[in-house]
């Protein structure tokens, strides 16, 4: 009988064990949406066209794809360095 339970109790961590890698992974497979700023130019290696620009669990990211640089702002951040001379805000 003791045996029965221990493999009772083993198969039950097991199906735990894979059913959290499965969430896990699903996790990191939400994908982020990437954009292009066109003319944009890196400030640390002067790469025109190479700047792209993504949220990140709620915080704007600005990334290089050429070099290692990475700049992050929250969203009252991005809402405090807007001016009025902003024409317009594109939000699909």
């Amino acid at each position: 009988m003791e045996v029965f339970l221990i493999g009772l109790w083993q198969n039950a961590v097991i199906e735990l064990l894979i059913y959290r890698l499965q969430v896990n992974c699903n996790v990191s497979k939400v994908r982020v949406k990437k954009r292009f700023v066109a003319g944009a130019k890196c400030p640390k290696c002067k790469a025109v066209d190479s700047i792209v620009l993504f949220k990140e669990q709620g915080v704007e990211t600005v990334e290089c794809i050429e070099c290692d640089y990475r700049e992050q702002q929250a969203e009252a951040e991005v809402a405090a360095k807007a001016t009025g001379a902003v024409i317009g805000v594109f939000k699909p």
